[in-house]
């Protein structure tokens, strides 16, 4: 691994780690063989010297750590060219002891041997000397290798290394933590199988561990239900001082005459201290799982069950109750289990806000006193710092490169002052950033161009979880692949976005980063920011609203030509030259206030000007009799009353048909009032006759022109010798 003339530098154990923990990253998921030879050398290499013997336990985690990395999810037949290293035996023995592999032993003296201190002298170790395993250095980062080398694989056998002893006397030779780290790796391995429910957390523990911690709250609810406190640890002693022959049988659980193990005998003198470790960590162990399975998912189940468990920790901490502290362990160890089920709660809920679960977090961080260390009040900072991810814009992955880093990270044992790096480097904590994924949708008015709130839909690829109703900008969680977002308000424009999946990667990848929908508004609906419950759109108001138009447009548009519209054309104060444009209203502002309303209630704001140019044109006929202007108005009205444009839909229309109807009978009552008959025309046409030979003396050529085109009759006329036409466009009706 390191060559020997630079094998014995005095370098500081938390350096070695940290270098440690940046080889797992740099040769994450390679199977690298030189790494992970030496990675898992180091694992069960014996102190070489005194320096070696500082924070050995960080180390080896460090190594264990590396090593999964390094061969993530590589485990069995994917793990190609490792065979010769036997990887899973080697790791299994560094996890339950035994015999120590002679070819390490052999290279580990000839490092020695070829080793020398700054006197020339071979080194070695003054302080430890081991001539087997050390398990309770080597099981911790030999479970969770393991652990990461078989993530997601469903391994059963390599599962079943990490079952719990069923039995008292089996579970005497194993220390409580690392049964806490056993049901986290089986857990990894068998992913699946992991269940947001209280009944797979009490499948872990096996059913003498159940029976007896209920025995310990049983003897209490009996015995002493007036108590308010009891010591958490109750030691029997005989009064004499000494036991006779039969008491140290029924103590050991042996039989002196047959000399073997009466093991119902022994079970029933378990060490009732231990029960309560064992129970603890395993709770833990179980609820630090559920926080890995569904991170970052949001799952209410999850929550509840996580959240149920804390609340007993809790109790244990703080509460009184007989049952509780006689079922109570260490308060350092309740400290500890209760930080484990905060930090998976906030896993689960990361990036949501979740209001519950921050009661629930600042409840407990609440509590102070001396008893509580270091690492209690870290963990607690650092769930409600997950809980608002990112400003709740970001959420943690789970892809095994994420898991790792969350393991790494949230490693369940917490230091107990600021320079405590024994069991775990500090400056890993940082590593849950290398899971921080950014899922947030962002939807842009392209209006405004600023962010808006707005109901979306997001939908998964085949169904693979019913879809989601969310309120934009917002968290997608990490349930599925997302497959389209829907925008659904009636204010703004129907809008699909199908996430197109890029090759190699999940769809939800390939939004992650910073996904924006840029939506278009309604005319006459404000934002939700401005209207959260639809009381003050347009609709609404119209007919109600006391307040000028303009005022009231104001809130609606920041258009400047419909702005100027409802200033001068919907102000009586600017209307003393226009009475010309009045149809059917009393004023203009009532009808040029009802055009605006129509069009912006109808999403058709670029209507309006047809009504100005079909105002104006009414004007012309009644002032000039032009004729081009009655022949559009003609057309206008032969096309909404032909049978094509009845078919169509009201509200597409451009121009309503009650304002065709005004305009047609405003110049009915215009041709009516200036005395024009059929009689002149028939006279003017048939005969040819000029101005001043018609019968009314008061009517003009160019009156009976305009009067002759808006009743269909074909140009051109005559006048005087001299053909009157339209244009060019209007030679035949």
């Amino acid at each position: 691994a390191i060559p020997m003339p630079f094998s014995q530098m005095e370098t500081s154990s938390v350096i070695q780690s940290a270098a440690i923990a940046g080889i797992g990253i740099l040769y994450q998921g390679s199977s690298h063989r030189l790494m992970t030879e030496f990675l898992l050398t180091e694992i069960g290499k014996r102190p070489t010297n005194d320096l070696s013997t500082q924070d050995r336990e960080s180390y080896k985690l460090s190594c264990g750590l590396a090593l999964g990395m390094v061969n993530l999810r590589k485990g069995g037949s994917t793990n190609a060219g490792l065979a010769d290293l036997r990887i899973e035996e080697r790791l299994h023995g560094y996890i339950v002891g035994g015999k120590e592999d002679e070819m390490q032993m052999r290279k580990e003296a000839n490092e020695r041997a070829s080793s020398t201190g700054l006197n020339g002298d071979a080194e070695y170790c003054s302080r430890i000397a081991e001539y087997s395993l050390n398990t309770d250095i080597t099981a911790p980062a030999a479970t969770l290798a393991l652990g990461l080398m078989y993530m997601k694989t469903g391994d059963k056998n390599i599962a079943s290394r990490m079952d719990i002893p069923d039995t008292n006397f089996l579970l005497d030779y194993v220390r409580p933590d690392l049964l806490l780290l056993r049901v986290v790796a089986r857990s990894l391995i068998l992913w699946d199988d992991v269940l947001a429910n209280d009944e797979w957390i009490e499948a872990q523990l096996p059913s003498v561990v159940k029976e007896n911690y209920n025995l310990l709250g049983q003897s209490v609810g009996t015995n002493f239900a007036s108590l308010t406190g009891i010591a958490p640890m109750q030691v029997d002693v005989n009064r004499s001082g000494a036991m006779d022959l039969d008491e140290r049988k029924t103590a050991r659980g042996a039989d002196l005459e047959t000399g073997h193990l009466n093991r119902e005998t022994a079970d029933r003198n378990v060490d009732k201290q231990a029960i309560r470790q064992i129970h603890a960590h395993l709770v833990a162990g179980a609820c630090f799982s559920l926080g890995l399975r569904y991170a970052g998912t949001g799952n209410e189940k999850a929550a509840r069950t996580l959240a149920k468990r804390i609340q007993v920790f809790q109790s244990m901490r703080d509460g009184n109750d007989p049952i509780m502290v006689a079922r109570k362990p260490e308060k350092l160890l309740v400290e500890m289990c209760l930080s484990c089920a905060v930090i998976s709660l906030a896993l689960v809920m990361a990036g949501t806000g979740d209001i519950d679960a921050l009661r629930l977090f600042r409840e407990l961080r609440w509590k102070h006193n001396s008893d509580t260390r270091f690492g209690g009040h870290m963990a607690f900072g650092a769930a409600i710092g997950l809980l608002f991810l990112g400003g709740g814009s970001c959420t943690i992955g789970r892809e095994p490169e994420d898991i790792a880093a969350l393991l790494m990270a949230f490693f369940p044992r917490y230091p107990i002052i600021t320079s405590d790096n024994q069991y775990h480097l500090q400056a890993l904590r940082h590593f849950y950033v290398l899971a921080v994924k950014r899922r947030e949708i962002e939807v842009i008015d392209v209006d405004s161009r600023e962010p808006i709130y707005i109901p979306i839909e997001v939908n998964f690829v085949d169904n693979e979880h019913p879809s989601l109703s969310l309120t934009a900008p917002c968290l997608v969680r990490n349930v599925g692949t997302v497959s389209q977002i829907k925008v659904s308000s009636e204010r703004y424009f129907p809008l699909t976005k199908i996430i197109q999946a890029e090759k190699n990667s999940t769809s939800l990848n390939t939004f992650g980063r910073n996904f924006t929908v840029f939506v278009k508004k309604k005319s006459g609906f404000l934002s939700y920011v401005q209207d959260p419950h639809s009381i003050r759109s347009l609709l609404a108001q119209t007919g109600t609203s006391k307040i000028s138009a303009l005022e009231l447009i104001k809130s609606f548009t920041e258009d400047s030509r419909l702005l100027a519209f409802a200033q001068y054309f919907c102000n009586t104060r600017q209307q003393s030259h226009m009475h010309d444009l009045v149809l059917h209203k009393a004023t203009l502002a009532e009808m040029c206030t009802d055009i605006l309303y129509e069009c912006l209630v109808n999403e058709k704001p670029e209507a309006v000007a047809i009504y100005l140019s079909m105002m104006q044109s009414v004007a012309s006929i009644k002032k000039h009799a032009a004729l081009r202007q009655t022949w559009d108005i003609w057309m206008i009205l032969s096309y909404y009353t032909s049978e094509h444009a009845q078919m169509c839909d009201a509200e597409k229309r451009l121009v309503s048909l009650s304002f065709l109807d005004s305009v047609r009978e405003s110049i009915d009552r215009h041709f009516s009032a200036a005395g024009v008959e059929w009689t002149d025309v028939l006279q003017y046409s048939m005969k040819g006759t000029c101005y001043g030979q018609l019968k009314n003396p008061h009517l003009s050529v160019k009156l009976i022109h305009a009067f002759c085109v808006w009743f269909g009759i074909k140009p051109p006329f005559s006048d005087g010798g001299a053909q009157v036409l339209i244009d060019e466009s209007a030679r035949s009706p």
